[in-house]
């Protein structure tokens, strides 16, 4: 998506979690990034400098590189949201209007909004106007929406409301019956705590609309809302892929020492590769090995028809077992 030259003058929202262009934010016009003659950064109030006009550049081609087969556009959309997470709101801005290219569209905003304010039925008006492949997809987003309204609506302790919902908005929707049946007996809950326990829900002040969020994006092409911090999420594909690649992988897979700047390579040296013991007392192949939990004894089963436990510290056979198979 391109920003047209009617558009230049205009920039994202400052806030990180709504991202989308838009030139109203909460009754404000925005210019540069800019309300009433002051900057916001990071939340931070600046006066305002002289605003230096940006131009679009135009590369030609659609990729990033000649020999490259990553589309730029989408590049850069991911590069903008990635600013936009880490709080870098003017650069990302800056990049908007010197590339052309717009993260995302204000209908994407709008959406995203309402379903994190809980204005659920501006919100299922903002899905109306995003697309959607099939009625299916659309039905499955309404009803998402819908129980997490119905939820919110019994937290609240409004039955009446609650009930109206799962009559006429949810039931309406032909789904599983069992499904239905397990929301319809959340109305017996007398606590609010009772209702986040049974339903497996964090409430409306936790999380949840931030997950309706992520299910939702799963009937909404990417193309139009790009799924939340996708660049971390090919970093850490790319991470992954790394380790699977190690030869002599031999660190946590938490590990923090993973830099952007090197490809992920564990040293032959840190892997054990010297004997420095050798159990015989098995006569035959070992089939099978298991440590315990505490690293201090080790169980081995063999072809010869027995399992012994070793005692590690001193590799001394601390029991054996003989079997039949």
């Amino acid at each position: 998506m391109r920003i047209s030259d009617s558009d230049q003058e205009s920039t994202l929202s400052t806030s990180p979690d709504f991202a989308g262009p838009s030139n109203v934010t909460n009754g404000h016009t925005k210019g540069n990034g800019s309300t009433n003659g002051r900057t916001i950064t990071n939340g931070v109030a600046h006066k305002q400098h002289p605003a230096k006009s940006i131009a679009t550049l135009t590369l030609p081609g659609t990729t990033l590189y000649e020999d490259s087969y990553i589309d730029r556009e989408e590049f850069v959309r991911l590069v903008i949201q990635s600013l936009r997470d880490v709080g870098y709101i003017e650069s990302a801005a800056t990049l908007e209007a010197e590339s052309g290219y717009v993260m995302e569209e204000p209908e994407v905003h709008d959406f995203r909004q309402c379903i994190l304010d809980g204005s659920w039925v501006k919100a299922e008006a903002a899905l109306m106007r995003l697309g959607f492949a099939d009625d299916e997809g659309l039905w499955e987003a309404k009803f998402l929406i819908s129980q997490q309204k119905y939820l919110e609506l019994l937290e609240a302790k409004k039955t009446t409301l609650a009930l109206h919902v799962l009559r006429h908005e949810l039931a309406p929707m032909n789904v599983d019956s069992d499904q239905l049946h397990t929301l319809s007996s959340l109305m017996m809950c007398a606590e609010p705590d009772d209702l986040r326990q049974r339903a497996e829900w964090d409430g409306a002040s936790g999380t949840s609309r931030r997950q309706l969020l992520n299910s939702l994006q799963r009937y909404i092409p990417s193309s139009i809302m790009i799924p939340q911090r996708r660049f971390v999420t090919l970093l850490d594909q790319a991470h992954a892929h790394q380790r699977q690649q190690c030869l002599y992988h031999n660190s946590p897979s938490d590990s923090i020492a993973f830099s952007l700047y090197t490809d992920h390579h564990c040293s032959k040296s840190a892997f054990p590769r010297i004997t420095t013991t050798i159990l015989e007392v098995h006569t035959d192949e070992v089939w099978n090995m298991e440590w315990s939990h505490d690293g201090r004894y080790l169980a081995t089963a063999s072809k010869d028809k027995t399992a012994i436990i070793w005692r590690c510290t001193v590799c001394f056979c601390l029991s054996r077992v003989g079997h039949m198979f």
